[in-house]
């Protein structure tokens, strides 16, 4: 995400589009965050076949076990948030986004509103 410029984007009030700035903003953040959320997938697929060998006693077993479910768990969860991504990209791409915001009226919205945790 660091690689994006660190500007502030204000929604109005009356306006339920982006501007084409705000627009190419929210979609380059999405690239960038597919880019992240592949490399990250793929790897996670690396690391779960080689834990499928078996090694050591009975706790190394149990150890391997466990952090094969959490690495499971957790791509499982990149797959979907790979597609929610997917999915945002295709909507900026057909214009068919919603602009959902969720602040005090008036207040000018940063682009850390926007930010993936």
């Amino acid at each position: 995400m660091n690689q994006l410029h660190n500007t502030a984007l204000s929604l109005e009030q009356k306006s339920h589009y982006l501007s084409k700035e705000q627009l190419d903003y929210f979609q380059n953040v999405l690239i960038v965050w597919r880019q992240e959320l592949r490399t990250d997938y793929r790897e996670a697929r690396q690391r779960i076949r080689h834990q499928n060998e078996r090694v050591g006693d009975i706790v190394d077993q149990s150890f391997t076990e466990n952090s094969t479910t959490m690495e499971m768990i957790n791509y499982r969860r990149k797959g979907t948030l790979l597609e929610q991504v997917e999915a945002a990209l295709q909507r900026i791409v057909d214009g068919s986004y919603v602009v959902t915001v969720q602040h005090r009226i008036g207040d000018p919205m940063s682009r850390d509103a926007f930010r993936h945790p």
